[in-house]
């Protein structure tokens, strides 16, 4: 199997007078309407720093939008088998996507569970924007289980930019995977913007459960 990933492009129109009053109102608007109040603040906090709200895309509108992945009941885990070419090592990963991405193009998109070929894993969350990479570099995230409280953490940068890793020995992010429930979860990027995703309900399946055993 293999993920396909259709990239949104966004087109910013420059705004003047009543059309940018309209539009802040508008985006103020959307923002009150989000009930979760980690993710609202996220909406409140983009206002700010000029990052747009949620983008909307109109019925007439032919911008080729990434389908909408919400789904009734818990979110399905993805199984891609693969192997390492020269160790022969299962290397297969697990992934979920968001049910809501809220704003930019750099948002998270999908949680990832990856076999590390030596009867572990990794848990990464990816997107296919670019949040920053380098060995010496942390992305600041900060994410909520169901009603739990909100935990931040600084996680790793992949060298591609659109992946963060989850560090050996933070156990409250795998508490609350192996418990399930929604997930609101936010982090920033290395300019500063900080954009947030949730998923309605995540819950281990036998595609995941194989992946966390190490692909044994």
């Amino acid at each position: 199997m293999k993920k396909t990933v259709i990239a949104l492009a966004f087109v910013l129109i420059p705004y003047s007078g009543a059309m940018a009053q309209q539009s802040e109102a508008s985006s103020l608007s959307s923002c009150r309407a989000i009930s979760d109040s980690l993710l609202r603040l996220t909406c409140y906090d983009n206002l700010e720093d000029g990052t747009p709200a949620a983008p909307e895309v109109s019925e007439d509108s032919d911008v080729e939008e990434k389908p909408n992945t919400e789904v009734a009941g818990s979110a399905p885990w993805t199984l891609v088998e693969r192997a390492d070419p020269i160790s022969g090592a299962d290397t297969s990963f697990a992934y979920t996507d968001a049910s809501n991405q809220l704003n930019g193009s750099d948002s998270p998109e999908s949680l990832v569970l990856t076999c590390d070929g030596d009867g572990s894993f990794w848990l990464t969350m990816w997107t296919s924007g670019y949040i920053g990479s380098g060995r010496r570099d942390r992305i600041s995230v900060e994410y909520r289980w169901g009603e739990n409280e909100p935990i931040e953490e600084n996680w790793r940068a992949s060298t591609s930019g659109k992946t963060a890793y989850l560090p050996k020995g933070y156990n409250d992010f795998l508490s609350g995977l192996r418990e399930g429930g929604k997930l609101a979860f936010r982090w920033e990027d290395y300019r500063g913007s900080v954009t947030a995703s949730v998923w309605e309900d995540i819950q281990l399946d036998e595609n995941a459960e194989f992946v966390l055993s190490g692909c044994d």
